[in-house]
This record gives structure tokens, sequence and C-alpha cells, in this order.
């Protein structure tokens, strides 16, 4: 999330930063508490991703720092950014109730990019991702990408085909974090695990939204779900090898009549043909 390139400097550009974070910021500037070189344009990027309050705040304490006894100003604002980003992390969570779904449990219902990939061309996809837990990527800044924990509500056709995997579709994943529903594409998709942090931030969009989270009795559903899904192809597919090893048999049996057939009528053939050759030799 902290980290960027500072091996290309790229101009100030205070436009990046909400209005009045870019007040407090120029004012700095112009008392000359902070140069222009302190402070690299790519730290500015990471201080717009924080929404105007926390911005605000980091910006004060860094102010009132004494920066004159800080050699490294800009190693030391990514500091206070961090510091904030896991206390915020921090406040943000919420105690686990007996019956709900730890991260534990959440995990052996996710489905991954490559799961999809698999149902991707079976007819019932949809009851198949429907209530699965997925890491979707939301967005990408600096070089940090974001992942979020969402529930698939179901799945709709977009407007476009995209290649996903081998083959090209049409299908989204409608992906539900607290009271927001959105379309993905299937290649947003994350093939890593969900981590802490991820499952929290969850927990507490459900806990602002006022929405029951998974349970552990969700998941349990879910998996016996996946188990049905499991057998019922199992099942099919001894149906289909039964019907091919019947077929088999009956082509076999056909085969041999065919032969028993063709090899009596070349014994009458022969028979025939011998009691013509003896009445011929009579006196």
């Amino acid at each position: 999330f902290f980290s960027f390139c500072m091996a290309e400097r790229e101009p100030i550009d205070l436009s990046v930063l909400d209005e009045k974070v870019e007040d407090a910021v120029a004012k700095m500037y112009k008392t000359e508490h902070l140069k222009k070189n302190d402070i690299p344009q790519p730290v500015w990027k990471t201080l717009a991703q924080f929404d105007r309050t926390s911005a605000l705040h980091i910006v004060d304490s860094f102010a009132k720092k004494d920066l004159s006894t800080i050699y490294n100003k800009s190693a030391f604002l990514i500091g206070m950014m961090k510091r904030f980003r896991q206390q915020q992390s921090e406040n943000q969570k919420v105690h686990i109730k007996p019956g709900w779904a730890t991260l534990k449990d959440v995990m052996k219902i996710r489905c991954n990019r490559d799961t999809l990939q698999r149902w991707l061309d079976q007819d019932d996809f949809e009851p198949l991702v429907k209530g699965c837990v997925v890491r979707v990527l939301v967005g990408e800044q600096n070089k940090a990408r974001t992942y979020r924990m969402c529930i698939v509500g179901g799945f709709q056709r977009g407007d476009e085909r995209y290649r996903f995997g081998k083959i090209k579709t049409t299908k989204q994943l409608i992906c539900k974090f607290g009271n927001m529903v959105r379309p993905f594409k299937m290649d947003y998709i994350s093939n890593s695990d969900i981590t802490d942090e991820e499952y929290n931030d969850w927990l507490a969009q459900m806990d602002r939204c006022d929405l029951d989270v998974l349970t552990i009795r969700d998941v349990e559903h879910k998996i016996k779900k996946f188990r049905q899904y499991a057998s019922d192809k199992e099942h099919e597919a001894q149906s289909k090898r039964k019907h091919s090893r019947s077929r088999s048999r009956s082509r076999s049996r056909n085969r041999s009549r065919s032969r028993s057939s063709s090899s009596s009528s070349s014994s009458s053939s022969s028979s025939a043909s011998s009691g013509r050759h003896r009445k011929r030799r009579k006196p």
C-alpha cells in the first residue's frame, strides 16, 4: 500500500489531494515549514487515498511536529500514514460472536479463479457460485492493489465478451460487500487467500450496514450443496459409463450374430454345391 518508486522524480502536483487537504499542505509550504522537494509526488498520491477527515488529521499531526529535527520527512510522513491505517483497522474490528463464521470457516466456501474456470460451462453454474465467498480486485493505485472479500449473489451477462482462461464469456459475478452490489468480470477474482484485514473490513462493513454476517450454519449448508453437486456428477458419470458398457456389449452381440449368420449361410451353400457334384457322377 505504501510502496512507490523513487527512481524518477515526478513534478509536485497537489491537485491529487482533496481541496481542503491541499490547502493545509500549501499552508506548510507558504510558512516554509516544508520545502517542495521534501516530499515526493508518490507520497501525496498515497495520502490522496485517505478520506478528507483522515487526511486532514494526518497533515495536522505532521505539521505540529518539529520537522527541523527530522532528516527524512518523506519516510516520517509515510510512517504516520501507516500507523494511522493500522489504528483505523484495529478500531474497525468487530468482535466475532458465537455462531459467526470465522475466516477459517469462510475459506471452506471460497471460490477462486481456477474453480470458476472449471465451473464456467456447467448448467448449474449460478447455484454453484451463489453464496460463495470471493476475493475481488477492486482497484489499483501507485502499483498497489486493493482487494475485498465479497459474497457472490449470482451472475449476469455483460455487454462484451472477454477471455477467461481458455474460452471467451460474457458472464460476470454479482459481488456484494455489505449493501454495495457490483458486477465483476471473473478475471478480477483472485487465486490468493483472503487476508485477516480483508475479512475484518468485511465484518466492519456488514456491521455498519446492519446486515447479518455469514454463520457457521450458512457455511455448512453451502458445503452440503457442494457435496451434493459432486455426488450428482459422480452418479452422472457412472450412468454414462454403464450406458457405454451396455452399448459396447450390444454391438459385440450384434457382431457375433452377424458372423454366426454368415457362417451358416456359407455352410448351406457348400452343402448344396457338394450335392450337385455327387449327382453328376451317377452313370
